[in-house]
């Protein structure tokens, strides 16, 4: 199977053992890894590495990020992933760890016997553990009587790179559990550039991605075909600068779709949501709406008021992505306006606070949210008078709308508006 190869010392892998998505275990720290793909790459390999925490990148890094074979060094005991697009079109996924020394150390198995559900006793209290020829597996049963399957391993697999993976069902995997399907987050739109005394808009911001959450039974995957085809959708990019007199800003990007397909069929997909409009001339620029069905619907871009002002709310989406805020604008009497507050998410309510004239950028919120959480919205870019305007705040990754970017006066560039966040995938696999 087609995958990522590595070789050390104390470990070697055949091309039987690859996957496009690769947990591999079996190697020692301080251990020199060579690393390959199967089938070798016709063109090009780009490599990339993530360490663990305390690791020196220094020592740990990559020989190469362009060779066919590049190595590596784990420094200390830990998970390294792996990376490498082949041709420019094909991504594999290792997740390697090393052991701090290696040890084999045999023990004595816990032996459980078959035995239908009917036949295990309830407890008077606390829960009974025993193999349930029924449900396959280890199961438990409480005092009421009820019986619950037990997942002992789970292996989670998260997808933040835009592009297509192709995952193998794993064989002995019961359940795939899938916390987070998020696709991409609308563009701003971008400011209005108009003469003085008319009412100059600034963008509208982009919507933020829908959310779906969900899980299935494995047997029922496997009936459908070997593997999955993951799509990741990149957020949509924001509407841009204006540099010509009198005209209207240009509207944000559509964020990409994020789908999982099985045998060639579509089996679930989560559309990427719309980009907001480019400002107008006393005309309201609407903000981006979310362009799909989910089990949370990604919230709307903030809408720049006709008159230049901009919304002095936000709009708070707990369960999927924030919606991106409106680029500030000019008003008849020629006073700049200051930027939307980008849409707020997650239990939270985090959002991207505004920003003003002087410091016209948009605002992004800093970090990532923890794997599950949605993205908050980017920060509606400041207008200027007599400046080149701000643009629009990127949305936060996951999957938020990006900024509108603030309006200008004529001789002066408007804001462009910000990026959508680009979407993502989690996916446990249970045993």
């Amino acid at each position: 199977m087609a995958g990522i190869t590595a070789n050390s010392s104390s470990k070697t892998m055949t091309s039987g053992d690859t996957a496009a998505d690769k947990l591999a275990t079996g190697y020692v720290r301080n251990e020199r890894v060579t690393l390959g793909v199967v089938p070798a790459a016709s063109e090009s390999s780009v490599w990339s590495l993530s360490v663990p925490t305390g690791s020196n990148v220094v020592r740990s890094a990559l020989s190469s990020d362009t060779s066919p074979t590049p190595s590596f060094v784990p420094d200390l005991g830990g998970t390294y992933s792996l990376t490498c697009q082949v041709d420019g079109v094909t991504t594999y996924v290792m997740r390697l760890t090393a052991l701090d020394t290696a040890a084999s150390e045999p023990v004595e198995a816990v032996r459980f016997p078959p035995r239908e559900d009917a036949q295990a006793a309830a407890p008077t209290a606390g829960v009974a553990v025993f193999y349930s020829g029924p449900q396959t597996g280890l199961a438990q049963k409480d005092s009421s009587g009820v019986v619950r399957t037990l997942a002992m391993t789970a292996s989670v697999q998260t997808y933040s790179t835009p592009g297509t993976y192709v995952i193998p069902i794993p064989a002995a995997a019961r359940v795939l559990r899938i916390p987070t399907l998020i696709g991409g987050g609308g563009g701003g739109g971008s400011g209005r550039r108009g003469a003085s005394g008319t009412a100059r808009t600034g963008g509208g911001g982009g919507a933020g991605g829908a959310r779906f959450a969900g899980e299935f039974p494995a047997d029922f995957l496997r009936s459908l075909g070997a593997e999955l085809t993951l799509t990741i959708g990149a957020g949509g990019a924001g509407g841009a600068s204006i540099a010509t007199d009198n005209t209207n800003g240009a509207n944000g990007s559509v964020g990409g779709y994020s789908e999982i397909a099985i045998g060639g069929n579509l089996f679930l997909s989560v559309r990427g949501s719309f980009g907001g409009n480019g400002g107008r001339s006393a005309f309201v620029a609407a903000g981006g709406v979310c362009n799909s069905r989910g089990t949370w619907l990604g919230g709307s871009g903030a809408s720049a008021n006709a008159d230049g002002t901009v919304p002095s709310t936000y709009i708070y989406t707990p369960g999927a992505c924030g919606g991106g805020g409106a680029g500030g604008g000019i008003r008849t009497s020629d006073q700049a306006y200051y930027g939307g507050i980008g849409g707020g998410a997650g239990p939270t309510g985090a959002y991207a606070d505004q920003a003003y004239p002087g410091d016209p950028a948009g605002k992004t919120l800093d970090g990532i949210p923890t794997y599950h959480q949605p993205g908050v919205g980017g920060g509606g870019g400041a207008s200027e008078v007599a400046a080149p305007a701000g643009m629009g705040g990127a949305g936060q990754c996951p999957g938020g709308g990006g900024g509108g970017g603030g309006a200008s006066s004529n001789g002066y560039a408007s804001g462009a508006g910000g990026k959508g966040g680009d979407g993502l995938a989690v996916l446990i696999w249970e045993y």
